[in-house]
């Protein structure tokens, strides 16, 4: 990726945990015990009804489903990941979800394409999983029509007292993770 000075930076760090049925399970499971905290970080950002929403790191669609919730017939919500097997899980699951306007696109969505800004980008769990999560923010907040909203629930590493390394990635976002969505506002 190609960031503001000219410089390439690898931000990806591949998922180690794979995109398998039984980890697709895991995830869907997890959602389903993390998805109100998601919700109130949402709701605290100001995703609301009628909004156009990127989902970065989609996964299988659990947040893409839970925001297309949000967002309403009027909103319309874009999954994004790198994973095939994920987007092939997401879509199935799309078929039998009472949901509106949601579609998925494979890529990495810092590089991908778009017809118009959206209102929000969004993800869970997805900058733990990047080398630069600086550099992946400012490339997926191209993305983003002007005065739009950037929103990552991320876990808070600093109370996981077995991780003696600090990533430069938890770093980054431990300061947002406390708050639990409270509004935070950084220059990236």
């Amino acid at each position: 990726m190609e960031v503001a000075d000219g410089a390439r930076v690898d931000v990806h760090v591949p998922y180690i945990l794979v995109h398998s049925d039984r980890e697709i399970r895991r995830l869907s499971h997890q959602a389903g015990i993390i998805n109100p905290i998601t919700r109130r970080i949402l709701l605290s950002a100001g995703i609301r009804p009628g909004m156009r929403v990127l989902h970065v790191g989609c996964g299988a669609g659990d947040v893409t489903f839970l925001v297309s919730e949000m967002v309403g017939s009027e909103g319309q919500v874009i999954g994004a990941d790198r994973a095939p097997a994920a987007l092939a899980a997401a879509e199935g699951r799309a078929t039998v979800h009472p949901i509106q306007k949601v579609s998925f696109h494979e890529g990495d969505p810092a590089a991908l394409s778009f017809d118009r800004p959206f209102d929000a980008v969004i993800g869970r769990y997805v900058l733990i999983f990047q080398a630069d999560a600086v550099a992946m923010l400012r490339g997926v907040a191209r993305h983003l029509r002007p005065g739009g909203t950037i929103v990552f629930h991320e876990p808070d590493w600093n109370g996981c007292r077995s991780s003696r390394q600090r990533r430069p990635t938890t770093t980054a976002v431990d300061g947002s993770s406390r708050r639990s969505g409270a509004a935070v506002s950084r220059p990236i």
